[in-house]
């Protein structure tokens, strides 16, 4: 709960199109690969990755970790 509300915080003060609140999407995959929740893990992933697509470079850090989290939700071999 603490994660979405973060999220949800995120929203408000900074909108959906920024690194901030994409960071805060992959927090909050991140609870819920390690709850077992895979498939809304998954999507707030998929909402993360336009953002940081656009505005980071490959290799930033965010941008690692959604690509390893996105291999975990998809039950892929790393």
């Amino acid at each position: 709960a603490l994660r979405r509300t973060a999220l949800e915080y995120a929203q408000s003060l900074h909108g959906d199109g920024q690194v901030e609140t994409a960071i805060c999407r992959i927090d909050l995959a991140e609870t819920l690969l390690r709850l077992g929740h895979r498939q809304p893990a998954l999507e707030a992933l998929r909402q993360a990755a336009p953002t940081l697509d656009r505005r980071q470079v490959e290799g930033a850090p965010a941008r690692r970790r959604l690509d390893g989290l996105l291999v975990l939700a998809r039950g892929r071999p790393g």
